[in-house]
This record gives structure tokens, C-alpha cells and sequence, in this order.
């Protein structure tokens, strides 16, 4: 069963934010990227969207992404993000942490 949810919080002087969760990783990634361009066409401002780092081994992750084709979601963010958007100057930032 796919649980997705998402949530706004207040809204702190000009800044608002939005979280959202999935336990069906790679369309997240595909629906943040998606909201963060209509984010962006929508009030002319560049968002920012911050991800956390999958846990566990590094080398074992490049490797699950390289043959598996899985991964984090963030440096896919990223790329999808760079093709779809290619001025800078309007481009979704991706921050990970």
C-alpha cells in the first residue's frame, strides 16, 4: 500500500513551507520536482527543496545506483531538475543534509 501525505506549515514573515512524505521514494522525487517547477512558474520566486542523505554504506549505495538503477532521491532531484530547467537563474535549488 503507497502512503503519500503532504502538509503545509505556518508561513514565517514572506517564507512559506510545504513537507511532504512517501513510502514510494522515486515518484516523491518525481512529484517534488514537478510541484517545485509550478512552485516556480507560479510566483516568479526559486524555491528550495532540502533533502536528508540515505542512511547506510556509501559504496554499497553507488553501487545500487549504478547497476540497480535505485538511489537517493535528492542527486536525481537534481538532474531531473537541471534538464527540465535549464536557466540557472529559474532552476529549483536542491539542498542536502
Amino acid at each position: 500500500m503507497r502512503q503519500n501525505s503532504i502538509s503545509s506549515l505556518p508561513s514565517k514573515g514572506k517564507n512559506w513551507a510545504t513537507t511532504a512524505s512517501s513510502t514510494h521514494e522515486p515518484h516523491c522525487g518525481q512529484f517534488d520536482c514537478a510541484f517545485l517547477i509550478h512552485v516556480e512558474r507560479t510566483t516568479g520566486r526559486v524555491p528550495h527543496i532540502y533533502f536528508k542523505w540515505k542512511e547506510g554504506n556509501p559504496v554499497a549505495n553507488i553501487f545500487r545506483f549504478l547497476f540497480l538503477g535505485e538511489g537517493d532521491v535528492a542527486p536525481i532531484a537534481h538532474e531531473v531538475l537541471r534538464k527540465a530547467v535549464p536557466d540557472v537563474r529559474h532552476r529549483p535549488i536542491v539542498h542536502v543534509s
